[in-house]
């Protein structure tokens, strides 16, 4: 079985992958925590795992997309919370020491506090850290095959995101604030102390910034330099494809698909990629589809995360793009992880159906449960 649960993560990410053979979910992935203040809904949700012979909740993977505070915030409370017990085989997350070995950037504007505190804290508990990548950099290469990696019990997941290029603007950002706060970026016992105090509860952690408004005030493309630091892919078992992309941007999703269809034989330059669910960039920003991105796939299931709130997510125009090149003879299906007055803009009509809350879990049966 192959099941995604968005989970309630007010307008930000919070992913729970489960996966297994027949009926039971052994193996667990999660991606991203959401908001601060959608913090209980998550841990009430990670309750309910049950835990294994040593008491504690397993977890093939954590994945935190990037530093936005509606993906980070959750994941810092999680890692100070003992009670929960969760242990993970592998945490990926792009922190300071990957960034640091990077060639010059070229300068750019963001405020990566919490992805400060997040590598200290990391380093600090000595979990494991981009083990799959031999403790470097999440990052897919300028040329050759994407990166692939294999996961207990048969799951695969093809990196489509981030870029070299992105990463070195992250990192002059990352540097020139942290320098600003008074100490030098990778410096955890300074973390810890600068920012510690400030996430330690859900209620502090939403006065830090991270998803300034400034940054999406372009029309035409996100122009974040955190969104395009995202960690995104594709995730595959017996047979299932889901995208997932993170805030991931239109120029390195492109030609990271483009890629990955040219890297399996069976499909053709001109043939799209079928895909049973595409977890929309960016909550379903127009900045972050085209049309361009939308002719590479074969996709019936289209998933929203956002409450809506603050930038009225989605957009009516991403909404309209994914119609307008939606393969001919299917409807598409919007999930949406909350109702709300925003989101009841798009309820089913004769071009497109649509889905809520629980409605929108995706869960698909072993092959041999078939029928």
């Amino acid at each position: 079985m192959l099941r995604l649960e968005m989970l309630p993560a007010e307008r930000g990410d919070s992913l729970l992958l489960e996966y297994g053979a027949g009926d039971t979910a052994e193996h667990r992935v999660l991606i991203d925590g959401g908001k601060a203040p959608a913090w209980p809904c998550l841990r009430e949700r990670l309750m309910q795992i049950p835990v294994n012979d040593v008491g504690e909740r397993h977890f093939d993977l954590l994945v935190i997309t990037h530093i936005d505070t509606d993906h980070i915030d959750g994941v810092i409370l999680l890692l100070q919370d003992p009670e929960l017990r969760c242990r993970f085989d592998d945490i990926w997350f792009n922190g300071w020491k990957h960034l640091a070995p990077l060639e010059k950037p070229k300068p750019e504007s963001l405020g990566p506090k919490q992805g400060e505190f997040l590598g200290a804290l990391l380093a600090h508990l000595d979990l494991p850290w981009n083990r799959h990548f031999d403790g470097n950099a999440v990052i897919i290469p300028d040329d050759g095959p994407l990166p692939r990696i294999h996961l207990a019990g048969g799951l695969t997941l093809t990196l489509l995101s981030p870029t070299l290029k992105q990463l070195l603007r992250l990192k002059r950002n990352w540097k020139q604030v942290i320098e600003d706060v008074g100490f030098e970026p990778g410096d955890n016992g300074a973390a810890l102390i600068a920012f510690g105090e400030r996430m330690l509860t859900h209620n502090s952690l939403v006065t830090l910034g991270g998803d300034d408004p400034r940054h999406f005030t372009e029309t035409s493309r996100d122009g974040s330099v955190a969104n395009a630091s995202s960690i995104a892919f594709m995730a595959e078992f017996e047979g299932r494809r889901l995208l997932l992309a993170g805030d991931a941007v239109k120029p390195t999703m492109v030609p990271s698909l483009t890629r990955w269809r040219d890297e399996h034989a069976d499909l053709g330059e001109d043939d799209r990629i079928p895909i049973d669910a595409f977890k929309l960039p960016h909550h379903g920003s127009d900045k972050n589809v085209s049309p361009q991105l939308l002719k590479l796939l074969a996709c019936d299931r289209y998933l929203v995360s956002t409450n809506s709130a603050g930038f009225e997510h989605p957009d009516a125009g991403a909404v309209g793009i994914i119609v307008k090149t939606h393969p001919e003879g299917t409807v598409p299906n919007f999930a949406f992880n909350y109702r709300s007055e925003h989101t009841n803009l798009f309820a089913t009509n004769d071009r497109w159906t649509s889905t809520y809350e629980a409605d929108s879990i995706v869960e698909f049966p072993s092959p041999a449960s078939d029928g």
